[in-house]
């Protein structure tokens, strides 16, 4: 498990960076925080995004995304009282981390 970086978006621009994905990564996150995963490996894999609490119904509302081989999905923004546990971290997991990368990135 890794605590990703959350890269800052400006005018002037960014070059963006990417870590390996492991099975489960971390990242401080708010409402203008999102992640892009880059699967270019050769089956497809699902992101999974952990809500910590239930909304108002009573449901877990994981965000769970299906990334097919050979591409890449930009998923959030997160909200900060279903995604962020006590600490402000946002949690991720993988099914399949074989040459898949993530970023995050902050408007």
């Amino acid at each position: 498990m890794a605590l990703l970086t959350v890269q800052q978006i400006s005018k002037t621009g960014l070059l963006p960076t990417y870590a390996v994905a492991s099975a489960s990564d971390t990242f401080v996150g708010d409402e203008h925080t999102y992640i892009e995963v880059i699967n270019s490996g050769i089956a497809d894999t699902i992101v999974t995004v952990d809500a910590k609490q239930n909304c108002s119904q009573g449901y877990d509302h994981n965000c769970v995304v299906t990334i097919p081989a050979g591409y890449r999905r930009k998923i959030g923004i997160f909200e900060s009282w279903l995604f962020n546990d006590s600490s402000g971290i946002i949690t991720i997991t993988f099914s399949v981390i074989t040459s898949v990368t993530v970023g995050v990135f902050k408007i």
